[in-house]
């Protein structure tokens, strides 16, 4: 199965931290560096799957 343009949500985190916006004794910061935006990606899954059952 192929899902092109999938929104998984680990790849929804930011890490890069900005130290501007961090607080400090005396005041400061500045505003957010960049608005949220949606990052997309492709999703590829395979597998297969047996099942047997016996009744008696």
């Amino acid at each position: 199965m192929y899902w092109s343009n999938v929104v998984r949500p680990g790849n929804q985190f930011d890490l890069v931290v900005d130290e501007t916006q961090l607080p400090v004794a005396g005041g400061g910061g500045s505003p957010a560096s960049e608005p949220f935006a949606f990052r997309s990606t492709d999703f590829w899954a395979q597998g297969i799957s047996f099942g047997l059952e016996y009744a008696w």
